[in-house]
């Protein structure tokens, strides 16, 4: 068979252009392995340049998720335990409870998802709608802040309530109404107070850094700025810090030392302080003060004694009943102002851990903000160290509930029984 020139050319252009490109195979594990490598580097901004490394951003993002979930779960808990139960209602620092984790909960709620923006691309920059920069800075301070006045207003009332027990009837903590207001005055404040951040917070582009971020134009040029955030910074942190160690130091006095609630702490000094009170000198006419420590004393006897008569528990133990479980059998008629005593000191000793841990968490974030604010410029620090920041807050907000039940068995018994219905209803269906 004769072949003529054409297919001859033809074929041999086949035959070159089969050979300059390398057989195909199915991809292999390695191939594979690459192909997602860069598709996870591309989904966390590998294309950018990262402030931290990806194996960070990695914990960090687990670490939030995780804090958020925990948190958000143990305050709605907490919400549930007091709203469904009337006597726990009654109590005036309940009520403060109650408005401490619903400020907790939206806190987890309103910045989880900045943080995890912040793990997920390695940055401080802003990945979401420029209208929502300043509605979350403001939301974001005003939680902090209701947390913050919620505490102190809770010291306030354990403060009158243990040291001035007789002012306790007559002042503005002891009816559930006046505390409804105290704590919408503390929304209210909050949000007027903090209303300059959803004024002046805008979203900026740096083009440098090919990032878009989040911050106030006036922090490095108005005086008015830097006076706002001094004010705020001593409103908001360092008065409320003072106040709780002088208030909280008095309370461990006369609950520890002084002997004013039933039981001998201590005997000698506290003895002669009685029989001083009791019996006064004749010949030297009794100081107003001493009269009205007789009165204190006698006062805090007869309400003893009518609780006792009608086998009433003391009234702090209706706040989350924070006396063990063992105390709750039936006690002699002389051992009910020491078990009242017990119950006193474990709701300080509870409510002086949730202040101190709060504190603890959140005064490396106020360091670094208000450094930024007041000097225009970020503290040399590497980013690592605000995301840790932020996770401290993060935890401070998610471990007030462990606390409660660390400390209250009604508080247990209730989250017993609120688990118990939830099983019956699963069985049911």
């Amino acid at each position: 068979m004769n072949i003529t020139e054409e297919e001859t050319t033809t074929t041999s252009l086949i035959i070159n252009s089969i050979s300059s490109f390398p057989p195909t195979f199915p991809p292999t594990f390695s191939t594979q392995q690459n192909n997602f490598t860069s598709l996870i580097k591309t989904t966390f901004n590998f294309q950018q340049k990262r402030d931290v490394s990806f194996h960070f951003s990695l914990i960090f993002g687990s670490l939030i998720g995780g804090v958020t979930i925990v948190g958000l779960t143990a305050n709605i808990l907490v919400v549930i335990a007091i709203l469904s139960d009337r006597k726990m209602r009654k109590s005036p620092m309940n009520l403060l409870l109650l408005n401490l984790a619903i400020a907790d909960l939206l806190y987890l709620l309103a910045f989880t998802p900045f943080w995890l923006s912040m793990s997920v691309y390695g940055d401080g920059g802003w990945h979401f709608s420029d209208m929502f920069c300043p509605i979350a800075r403001f939301f974001g301070n005003i939680f902090l802040v209701i947390s913050i006045l919620t505490y102190l207003a809770i010291c306030i009332e354990r403060y009158v309530a243990i040291v001035h027990p007789i002012a306790m009837h007559t002042s503005v903590w002891c009816t559930r109404s006046r505390v409804l207001v105290i704590a919408f005055g503390i929304w209210v404040f909050a949000m007027a107070y903090q209303f300059p951040y959803l004024v002046v917070f805008q979203v900026f582009d740096i083009p440098e850094k090919n990032l878009r971020v989040c911050r106030n134009p006036l922090a490095s040029k108005s005086k008015i700025w830097k006076i706002y955030k001094w004010s705020e910074f001593l409103l908001t942190y360092a008065l409320p810090i003072i106040i709780s160690v002088l208030l909280y130091s008095r309370i461990c006095r006369v609950l520890w030392f002084k002997n004013k609630n039933g039981e001998n702490c201590g005997k000698g000094q506290n003895e002669n302080e009685n029989k001083t009170e009791l019996k006064p000198n004749i010949n030297k006419r009794p100081s107003g003060r001493t009269i009205k420590k007789v009165l204190e004393t006698r006062f805090r006897e007869a309400i003893s004694d009518v609780q006792n008569k009608r086998k009433v528990a003391p009234k702090e133990e209706e706040i989350f009943n924070f006396n063990n479980s063992s105390e709750k059998r039936q006690k002699p008629m002389n051992v009910s102002s020491s078990a009242n005593l017990r119950a006193r000191r474990s709701v300080v000793k509870m409510l002086m851990l949730c202040v101190g841990l709060f504190f603890l968490c959140y005064t490396p974030m106020v360091a670094y903000f208000v450094w930024s604010a007041l000097f225009g410029r970020p503290l040399p620090l590497p980013f690592e160290f605000v995301l840790i920041t932020s996770a401290l807050v993060q935890f401070q907000s998610a471990f007030n509930p462990f606390l409660y039940t660390l400390f209250a068995t009604q508080f247990r018994e209730k989250l017993s029984k609120l688990f118990l219905i939830c099983n019956k209803k699963k069985k049911n269906k």
